[in-house]
């Protein structure tokens, strides 16, 4: 029950409207689509700590949610011999777009930097286009 009153807390705080969380439905034009799977929203500015911060287990709990969140769930790792490399999203792991993906000489240090910047799919593929 305590994450039903942490859930309705933010959305007072973010709508200024009181929403019972067990009564939120979709609606289009006043009918009733379907119940709407209620997940805690967390923005950047609400984290428990500044990433840096933040130990292993909360870069990694932090990466899956973001994912989640943004990013249909999908993240990129990648380790190479002097460094790993993270981004969300999926690309096609070549010398060019790998070059674009966060980079850090330790696995944290690379979530860190991909969630820090939001290094993106998007964003990889732009870079490397216009490195062309």
């Amino acid at each position: 029950m305590g994450n039903l009153r942490k859930l309705k807390r933010t959305l007072e705080k973010s709508s200024g409207v009181q929403k019972e969380p067990e009564n939120l439905f979709s609606r289009i034009d006043s009918g009733i689509i379907g119940k709407v799977e209620v997940v805690e929203v967390k923005k950047d500015a609400e984290l428990k700590k500044p990433l840096e911060e933040m130990n292993f287990d909360e870069l990694w709990e932090e990466l899956i949610r973001v994912a989640n969140r943004e990013y249909d769930g999908h993240f990129m790792l990648l380790r190479f011999t002097t460094n790993w490399r993270c981004c969300f999203g999926t690309v096609e792991a070549d010398p060019m777009t790998t070059l674009y993906m966060a980079e850090g000489t330790t696995l944290e240090e690379a979530i860190r930097n991909a969630l820090k910047n939001r290094v993106d799919a998007d964003k990889i593929l732009k870079m490397a286009e216009e490195a062309e």
